[in-house]
Protein backbone atom coordinates (compact mmCIF):
# COMPACT_ATOMS: atom_id res chain seq x y z
CA UNK A 1 0.00 0.00 0.00
CA UNK A 2 2.69 2.70 0.70
CA UNK A 3 4.49 1.89 -2.63
CA UNK A 4 1.28 2.47 -4.16
CA UNK A 5 0.39 5.96 -2.59
CA UNK A 6 2.26 8.06 -4.80
CA UNK A 7 0.33 6.80 -7.84
CA UNK A 8 -2.80 6.86 -6.24
CA UNK A 9 -2.45 10.52 -4.93
CA UNK A 10 -1.50 11.25 -8.54
CA UNK A 11 -4.38 9.84 -10.00
CA UNK A 12 -6.74 11.74 -7.48
CA UNK A 13 -5.35 15.18 -8.29
CA UNK A 14 -5.64 14.48 -12.34
CA UNK A 15 -9.27 13.56 -11.62
CA UNK A 16 -9.60 16.82 -9.51
CA UNK A 17 -7.63 18.63 -12.05
CA UNK A 18 -9.95 17.23 -14.88
CA UNK A 19 -12.98 18.05 -12.45
CA UNK A 20 -12.03 21.20 -12.20
CA UNK A 21 -11.21 22.03 -15.43
CA UNK A 22 -14.88 20.83 -16.62
CA UNK A 23 -15.98 23.05 -14.36
CA UNK A 24 -14.33 25.56 -15.94
CA UNK A 25 -15.50 24.79 -18.97
CA UNK A 26 -19.50 24.29 -18.07
CA UNK A 27 -19.58 27.79 -16.50
CA UNK A 28 -18.01 29.36 -19.87
CA UNK A 29 -20.62 27.75 -21.56
CA UNK A 30 -23.79 28.97 -19.48
CA UNK A 31 -22.80 31.97 -20.40
CA UNK A 32 -23.02 31.63 -23.98
CA UNK A 33 -26.28 30.37 -25.29
CA UNK A 34 -26.04 27.95 -27.99
CA UNK A 35 -27.86 27.50 -31.64
CA UNK A 36 -28.17 23.75 -32.91
CA UNK A 37 -28.32 25.35 -36.51
CA UNK A 38 -25.12 26.79 -35.72
CA UNK A 39 -24.10 23.51 -33.87
CA UNK A 40 -24.59 21.61 -37.23
CA UNK A 41 -22.70 23.71 -39.31
CA UNK A 42 -19.69 23.34 -36.47
CA UNK A 43 -20.17 19.18 -36.68
CA UNK A 44 -19.85 19.15 -40.49
CA UNK A 45 -16.94 21.77 -40.37
CA UNK A 46 -13.41 21.45 -41.01
CA UNK A 47 -12.69 22.99 -37.85
CA UNK A 48 -14.05 20.40 -35.53
CA UNK A 49 -14.37 17.37 -37.97
CA UNK A 50 -16.97 15.58 -35.96
CA UNK A 51 -17.83 14.10 -39.29
CA UNK A 52 -14.39 12.82 -40.55
CA UNK A 53 -14.99 9.83 -38.19
CA UNK A 54 -18.94 10.11 -37.15
CA UNK A 55 -21.75 9.22 -38.90
CA UNK A 56 -24.64 10.91 -38.71
CA UNK A 57 -27.98 11.56 -40.99
CA UNK A 58 -26.16 9.01 -43.69
CA UNK A 59 -23.22 11.52 -43.84
CA UNK A 60 -19.59 11.31 -42.35
CA UNK A 61 -17.30 9.01 -40.77
CA UNK A 62 -17.55 5.28 -39.78
CA UNK A 63 -14.36 5.32 -36.97
CA UNK A 64 -16.40 6.64 -34.27
CA UNK A 65 -20.05 5.99 -33.07
CA UNK A 66 -23.28 6.83 -35.51
CA UNK A 67 -24.38 10.22 -33.97
CA UNK A 68 -28.32 10.48 -34.92
CA UNK A 69 -29.86 10.19 -31.60
CA UNK A 70 -27.55 11.25 -29.11
CA UNK A 71 -29.21 13.48 -27.36
CA UNK A 72 -31.65 10.88 -26.89
CA UNK A 73 -29.40 9.06 -25.15
CA UNK A 74 -26.71 11.37 -23.00
CA UNK A 75 -27.54 14.18 -20.86
CA UNK A 76 -26.09 17.53 -22.10
CA UNK A 77 -23.45 17.11 -19.02
CA UNK A 78 -22.69 13.46 -20.55
CA UNK A 79 -21.91 15.46 -23.76
CA UNK A 80 -19.64 18.04 -22.63
CA UNK A 81 -17.27 15.78 -20.91
CA UNK A 82 -17.22 13.55 -24.14
CA UNK A 83 -16.19 16.08 -26.02
CA UNK A 84 -13.61 17.54 -23.51
CA UNK A 85 -12.35 14.19 -22.26
CA UNK A 86 -12.99 11.56 -24.74
CA UNK A 87 -11.00 8.65 -23.00
CA UNK A 88 -13.62 9.16 -20.08
CA UNK A 89 -16.42 6.68 -21.47
CA UNK A 90 -15.53 4.96 -25.02
CA UNK A 91 -18.79 3.58 -26.62
CA UNK A 92 -19.55 0.27 -26.53
CA UNK A 93 -18.04 -1.62 -30.02
CA UNK A 94 -15.33 1.58 -30.33
CA UNK A 95 -12.86 0.35 -28.22
CA UNK A 96 -9.21 0.91 -29.39
CA UNK A 97 -6.67 -1.62 -30.12
CA UNK A 98 -2.76 -1.40 -30.07
CA UNK A 99 -1.36 -4.10 -32.20
CA UNK A 100 2.40 -4.58 -31.82
CA UNK A 101 3.47 -6.90 -35.19
CA UNK A 102 7.04 -8.81 -34.79
CA UNK A 103 8.39 -6.50 -37.15
CA UNK A 104 8.32 -3.70 -34.39
CA UNK A 105 5.55 -2.01 -36.06
CA UNK A 106 2.74 -0.59 -33.79
CA UNK A 107 -0.99 -0.12 -35.21
CA UNK A 108 -3.97 1.64 -33.52
CA UNK A 109 -7.30 1.63 -34.39
CA UNK A 110 -11.01 0.33 -34.03
CA UNK A 111 -11.56 -3.49 -34.78
CA UNK A 112 -13.54 -3.88 -37.91
CA UNK A 113 -13.70 -7.54 -38.32
CA UNK A 114 -11.57 -10.56 -37.07
CA UNK A 115 -11.03 -13.62 -39.17
CA UNK A 116 -9.44 -16.93 -38.31
CA UNK A 117 -6.04 -15.07 -40.74
CA UNK A 118 -6.14 -11.80 -39.91
CA UNK A 119 -7.71 -8.88 -37.82
CA UNK A 120 -8.88 -5.47 -39.84
CA UNK A 121 -8.33 -2.30 -38.02
CA UNK A 122 -9.52 0.84 -39.03
CA UNK A 123 -7.62 4.07 -38.01
CA UNK A 124 -8.20 7.44 -36.58
CA UNK A 125 -7.17 8.17 -40.21
CA UNK A 126 -9.93 6.32 -41.91
CA UNK A 127 -7.57 3.71 -43.25
CA UNK A 128 -8.65 0.01 -42.66
CA UNK A 129 -5.72 -1.97 -42.36
CA UNK A 130 -5.23 -6.28 -42.68
CA UNK A 131 -2.76 -8.03 -40.50
CA UNK A 132 -2.03 -11.32 -40.24
CA UNK A 133 -2.43 -13.16 -36.85
CA UNK A 134 0.71 -14.73 -38.10
CA UNK A 135 2.68 -11.35 -37.39
CA UNK A 136 0.62 -10.19 -34.17
CA UNK A 137 3.17 -10.27 -31.58
CA UNK A 138 1.14 -8.66 -29.06
CA UNK A 139 -2.86 -6.91 -29.10
CA UNK A 140 -4.19 -4.83 -26.25
CA UNK A 141 -7.12 -3.29 -25.56
CA UNK A 142 -6.43 0.80 -25.35
CA UNK A 143 -8.14 2.72 -22.79
CA UNK A 144 -7.68 6.24 -25.12
CA UNK A 145 -9.90 7.31 -27.18
CA UNK A 146 -9.03 8.19 -31.19
CA UNK A 147 -10.79 10.95 -30.69
CA UNK A 148 -8.32 13.56 -30.02
CA UNK A 149 -8.51 15.57 -26.96
CA UNK A 150 -8.87 19.19 -27.04
CA UNK A 151 -11.31 19.87 -29.35
CA UNK A 152 -12.41 22.57 -27.27
CA UNK A 153 -9.75 24.41 -27.15
CA UNK A 154 -9.96 24.70 -31.39
CA UNK A 155 -13.48 26.25 -31.31
CA UNK A 156 -14.13 29.43 -29.76
CA UNK A 157 -17.16 29.40 -26.58
CA UNK A 158 -19.79 30.00 -28.97
CA UNK A 159 -18.56 27.71 -31.56
CA UNK A 160 -18.69 24.57 -28.29
CA UNK A 161 -21.67 26.06 -27.26
CA UNK A 162 -23.66 25.42 -30.77
CA UNK A 163 -22.06 22.10 -30.94
CA UNK A 164 -23.24 20.53 -27.76
CA UNK A 165 -26.50 22.08 -28.08
CA UNK A 166 -26.76 20.16 -31.77
CA UNK A 167 -25.48 17.16 -30.00
CA UNK A 168 -28.07 17.61 -27.42
CA UNK A 169 -31.09 18.22 -29.61
CA UNK A 170 -30.14 14.62 -31.87
CA UNK A 171 -33.22 13.02 -30.10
Amino acid sequence: HSAAKPLLDKLVARREEQAAYLSEVKLRLLRTKGNPQRGRRVFFSKKAACAGCHRMEDQGGIVGPELSHIGRLRSSADLVEAVIFPSSSIALGYEPYTIATNDGRVHSGIIVRETSDAVYLRTAQLAEIRIPRGEVDEMNRSHVSIMPQGLEKSLNDQDLSDLLEFLYSLK
